[in-house]
């Protein structure tokens, strides 16, 4: 990699870090998840978190925030991209403090993909959470 090229990665990262954060669901209460009760950490159904036609642009999530909870527990959240019943998952997060939001390392999602969550947790109980996640956009 030459110096020129080099620089421009170094501009890229700058820009990346000072980005201003977005949230989804903007400008609303997180979406509700539940956990299935059939064993620890057994996943319940998939969340809508944004729309397909709500991503206009490719982004990274940067933070899980998990709020409402109907007990303290230790919850798992896979957070996925895709269709309804294809969805693949792009981040598995362990939270293990009730209401704390969660940092994570996500790859960028693309723009006009749905975004989901399902949650599972630790006592094996049918546990309710709000799920929303931060976000930044790429600069590409």
């Amino acid at each position: 990699m030459n110096l020129l090229a080099l620089t421009a990665r170094l501009d890229r990262l700058e820009q990346t870090q000072n980005s201003v954060p977005g949230v989804k669901p903007a400008g609303a209460a997180g979406v509700t998840a539940t956990a299935h009760a059939g064993g620890a950490f057994a996943r319940g159904a998939y969340i809508e978190i944004a729309a397909a036609s709500s991503i206009t642009s490719k982004y990274r999530p940067t933070a899980v925030i998990l709020d409402n909870l109907s007990a303290g527990d230790e919850f798992e959240v896979d957070l996925a991209v895709g269709g309804a019943g294809s969805e693949t998952v792009v981040a598995t997060i362990r939270v293990c403090e009730h209401g704390r939001k969660i940092l994570t390392s996500c790859p960028y999602v693309d723009a006009n993909a749905r975004l989901a969550a399902r949650i599972g947790c630790r006592d094996a109980v049918a546990r309710t959470a709000g799920i929303s996640v931060e976000f930044i956009d790429s600069l590409s």
